[in-house]
């Protein structure tokens, strides 16, 4: 059993992440992400990121957990407990893999719940438009989902990440797999492309 001690290794200190949410759209910004666009832009839950490392291996994962917003770090709750056991066991260590999330905040819910509540509320939106006779003009916009907005930043991160010497991705979820389907361009699903 990994011991909570163990569970991140590649952070100095257990202190929360001090630096403000400017300064961390900023960073997601700087490799890509569409923040204003988000609809979790603004809302204290993430982004989180890490640095891409040199290495064989990126584990990709959905979202940050709550403890990952607090300290700023992916992987390091739960999830990071069973993935620094698995990477003990594989002779591998956290500074040699690349940890991202698909989604760099957290929404207040289950994503694929989250995802499907925000479509539903547009769809919803403009039916109402049409009911009332409105301008097609005027009819809301599809909001874009925060997988959609950080898509961009993941292209870049997983490009990136092969660059330096990743030559495995381990998936964590449907979220992730849907995502990294995506960016390799295999069909997912029984959706082309």
């Amino acid at each position: 059993i990994v011991q909570e001690r163990d569970f991140d290794v590649s952070r100095e200190t257990d202190q929360p992440d001090r630096r403000t949410d400017e300064e961390v759209y900023a960073a997601a910004m700087s490799r890509g992400a569409l923040c204003t666009k988000c609809p979790l832009y603004g809302k204290h839950q993430g982004p989180v990121m890490r640095p891409i490392k040199h290495g064989p291996l990126t584990v990709l994962a959905e979202s940050p957990s709550p403890a990952e917003i607090k300290l700023g770090e992916p992987m390091i709750g739960q999830s990071g407990l069973v993935l620094n056991e698995a990477l003990l066991k594989g002779n591998l260590h956290r500074e040699n893999v690349t940890i991202l999330n698909t989604i760099c905040c957290r929404p207040e819910e289950d994503y694929q719940e989250y995802h499907a509540r925000i479509i539903i509320e547009w769809e919803i939106a403009v039916k109402a438009a049409k009911v009332r006779g409105d301008d097609p003009e005027t009819w809301p916009a599809k909001p874009m989902t925060p997988e959609e907005c950080c898509f961009p930043r993941l292209q870049r991160d997983m490009r990136e990440a092969q660059e330096a010497g990743t030559n495995t991705v381990a998936v964590v979820g449907g979220t992730a797999l849907r995502a990294v389907a995506k960016v390799y361009e295999i069909p997912y699903g029984g959706q082309a492309k």
